[in-house]
């Protein structure tokens, strides 16, 4: 039986471990990804402040 997300791939890790240069690599992207996701979050944060959000919504005040 397959998993369902075949096409995801696996993480393989060599027997010995990561040389240094990889390691470095990952870290590289790792940061650059949160750095990333950082800025995203802060655009997000502004552009939803950018909106009129009536008082009702605001209040969270249900009306049924």
């Amino acid at each position: 039986m397959e998993p369902e997300k075949w096409w995801l791939k696996r993480p393989e890790v060599p027997p010995k471990g990561l040389s240094e240069e990889a390691r470095k690599t990952l870290q590289r992207r790792r940061d650059g990804t949160d750095q990333i996701r950082k800025d995203f979050s802060l655009m997000a944060y502004f552009h939803e402040k950018s909106f009129d959000i009536p008082l009702y919504l605001a209040l969270n005040v249900h009306t049924s």
